[in-house]
């Protein structure tokens, strides 16, 4: 098991990639006060939504999301077609930016209101039984603060080729 947090990272090319990964969450799962700067989440420890054996690694880290994103463009971002079907439940959504671990105590009980966005509009969605499974959707405001990635499309990747996964998975 190689799973790392965020705060464990080194290399800032890895903390980059890691920073333009979105949380999906449903809506009722943030409050955001009117005037306030910081958004209240409504997590619940990793073992409540798994299997999860008390000896497990990260048992009592807290979740949150349904789906995992990233950003491509500055109000953009790609996830699976799976995970939001059309604009009613892109709708049901919030997108959060920075629920990541910054040490190994850390509550993730609240975040930066800015952090969070909504969708704006489905741009493209498709989930076939051929393989396809992707959607793009168009946040309500662009994302400032961090670096959307850039999606290799014309070679293959060399069997043996180190890979990671980065998001918000149980």
């Amino acid at each position: 098991d190689n799973r790392t947090d965020f705060y464990q990272l080194t290399v800032q090319r890895d903390r980059q990639i890691a920073d333009a990964t979105v949380a999906i969450v449903f809506s009722f799962q943030v409050s955001e006060g009117n005037n306030s700067s910081t958004a209240k989440l409504w997590t619940i420890p990793f073992h409540t939504r798994t299997l999860a054996c008390k000896s497990e690694r990260f048992y009592d880290q807290p979740t949150l999301a349904s789906c995992s994103g990233f950003l491509i463009a500055p109000d953009r971002i790609a996830t699976a077609g799976h995970c939001v079907m059309n604009q009613l439940k892109c709708s049901s959504y919030k997108f959060i930016f920075g629920f990541q671990l910054k040490n190994p105590i850390e509550s993730l009980s609240e975040l930066p209101s800015s952090d969070v966005y909504s969708c704006k509009k489905l741009v493209a969605q498709k989930k076939d039984e051929n393989g396809a499974d992707f959607a793009i959707i168009q946040l309500d405001r662009p994302v400032t603060d961090r670096v959307p990635l850039v999606l290799e499309t014309s070679k293959e990747i060399p069997v043996g080729t180190p890979v990671a996964l980065v998001g918000y998975p149980d």
